[in-house]
């Protein structure tokens, strides 16, 4: 008698290896830099704003598939065409349903960038070729992989983890040497470094942009984002995305943020302040480097990097962090014998704290 085997269901991958995200318990007290987040709330002012929305919103009913108004207010957040909009359940499904959608394609994928990335190609057994960065940790054309069929070029800018975007003619070039391929460009982080390829949408129809309300706007809960593309290739996108999925809660509290400029100049002043308080971090960190055995890539994101040249230097400023109850994310390095820590910024006293743990080692 047949017996049922998970192995005639999942990859190898998923069988064999760990989930991307495991539990991860944390004292009280904690100091969370793992994860990239606006280390700071909403004000007062505005939650009581959106507690008093929320109540307009019907639990037993479906929110709407395809949200018009909130396109809109996005699209004029964005400052693009609302048919240039799609709405999603955060960058991270959107990511999910463009790697589903092409799946039978080659992804080139930049080494390193953003963990989901490799994630789904090693689960879903994807063809992936990687994009290595140079010795900065920067895109460079020399290391561009040769493509000679239609592919998906996946690009983050800034890049996660090194911080750092690809440079315009760069991109230019590639766009134009390589017409017959889709560019999914990630600008999860854009607020932060103020570059954008937006405007190229009316140019080339092979963009597709992920943005997500969950760096800037402080709004990782909502589970939040949007794509920005041409109107033909949103139009076929839509159709995949599954549908209700931006649940009504996560529509109304966005409606209420995007249609107040108040809000919308509180959260350009939060992105400010995190930039100041990055390049603070990094210039001290610049300073104890050297005897620390670290470089620090400059850094366009609400993150800094630390590249130690061996991996026991890096091990014991992780575990030294750790003791001290301050969570940071090591990074699966792309260069044998380093050592990758990656830093969310944080507040002030957050961020002092993390020097001063990281001094006690020198």
């Amino acid at each position: 008698m047949k017996t049922f085997n998970l192995a005639n269901f999942f990859t190898n991958a998923v069988l064999h290896n760990e989930a991307r995200h495991k539990i991860n318990l944390q004292a009280d007290g904690a100091v969370l830099l793992d994860r990239n987040e606006l280390p700071f709330e909403l004000p007062q002012l505005l939650k009581d704003e959106i507690h008093a929305a929320l109540g307009d919103v019907l639990l037993n009913r479906y929110p709407k598939p395809h949200n018009a108004d909130l396109e809109r207010l996005i699209a004029q957040y964005a400052d693009v065409q609302p048919d240039h909009i799609l709405a999603t359940a955060g960058a991270g499904a959107a990511i999910t349903t463009i790697f589903n959608a092409f799946a039978d394609r080659y992804f080139v994928i930049p080494e390193p960038s953003f963990s989901l990335f490799d994630y789904h190609c090693r689960m879903n057994e994807l063809k992936c070729i990687h994009w290595q960065l140079d010795d900065n940790y920067r895109y460079t054309f020399e290391l561009f992989p040769n493509i000679s069929e239609p592919a998906v070029i996946v690009i983050d800018s800034p890049n996660n983890p090194t911080g750092q975007c690809i440079e315009p003619a760069l991109l230019q070039t590639l766009l134009e040497k390589y017409r017959f391929c889709l560019f999914v460009i990630d600008e999860v982080y854009f607020e932060f470094s103020g570059t954008t390829f937006k405007d190229l949408v009316d140019e080339y129809d092979n963009i597709i942009i992920v943005r997500s309300f969950s760096k800037a706007f402080g709004l990782a809960a909502l589970r939040a984002g949007y794509l920005i593309a041409s109107s033909k290739l949103l139009g076929h996108l839509r159709k995949l995305i599954l549908p209700f999925s931006l649940n009504g809660y996560a529509s109304q509290i966005l409606s209420v943020i995007l249609s107040n400029n108040q809000y919308l100049q509180l959260i350009q002043e939060r992105v400010d302040d995190v930039v100041l308080y990055r390049d603070v971090l990094s210039t001290e960190l610049e300073r104890i480097g050297g005897e620390l055995g670290f470089e620090i890539p400059a850094s366009h994101a609400n993150f800094v990097l630390l590249v130690f040249s061996s991996i026991g230097a890096g091990e014991k400023i992780y575990a030294k962090l750790l003791e001290n109850n301050i969570h940071v994310l090591p990074v699966s390095p792309h260069v044998a014998d380093r050592y990758l820590l990656r830093i969310s910024v944080g507040t002030e006293r957050e961020n002092r704290k993390v020097l001063e743990t990281m001094r006690s080692c020198m």
